[in-house]
């Protein structure tokens, strides 16, 4: 182990930047589950505490029976109200208030605030690469629910055959050739066909009686 792993703040981002760069390697693979949509809700919040003015901040979803509190520290109620007119937001209807790049509130429910992250997921976990969030939220990102590897990736659907030149499956060389059963074991297969006694082969193939 090299001697900076032995620091373990330098072990610690280590670990957090791996774990982020491996997720987003994979972005396209992750799984919409209810797991990886509170995951990314919670990076959200965490970064937007540990640094206010990080642009994943926008992004937050505040519940709306404590938005105002929460959100409308040290504005006036003109100013709260003024963002709500060109938001939107209607805390008796809408289940989550954003506020947007603009500053205005914006009412979201619960399958849009889901889906708003979601299309943001490579953007929160870069973010969240970029700050000290918890253990226990890298370990998060660590276990995000990928889809399993398709068994086909590699395969040529329409021709049934390995990736490449596609050649004439009658000749020796091609890529459909099989080997010989009988080459290894020093026999040769019996070169007539085999017929019953008190059978005769019919002509139009099989046997007849």
């Amino acid at each position: 182990m090299n001697d900076y792993m032995d620091d373990p703040d330098i072990a610690r981002e280590t670990r957090r930047r791996e774990a982020c760069e491996a997720a987003l390697e994979r972005s396209d693979e992750m799984v919409p589950s209810g797991r990886n949509i509170g995951l990314l809700h919670d990076l959200v919040n965490e970064v937007h505490d540990l640094d206010p003015e990080d642009e994943t901040g926008n992004m937050r979803m505040w519940p709306s029976e404590t938005a105002i509190r929460d959100a409308g520290d040290g504005l006036t109620a003109d100013e709260i109200a003024e963002k709500i007119r060109m938001g939107g937001w209607d805390p008796a209807k809408d289940r989550f208030m954003r506020i947007s790049e603009d500053g205005d509130w914006e009412g979201f429910d619960t399958q849009t605030a889901d889906q708003f992250v979601w299309d943001f997921r490579d953007t929160i976990i870069s973010h969240a690469m970029e700050h000290d969030i918890s253990p226990a939220s890298v370990e998060r990102i660590e276990g995000i629910e990928m889809l399993p590897p398709d068994p086909w990736k590699d395969i040529d659907i329409d021709g049934l055959s390995p990736k490449g030149p596609v050649s004439d499956p009658f000749e020796p060389s091609s890529t459909y050739a099989r080997p010989d059963p009988w080459e290894d074991a020093g026999l040769l297969p019996d070169p007539d066909p085999m017929v019953f006694p008190d059978a005769g082969a019919d002509p139009a193939g099989g046997l007849s009686m």
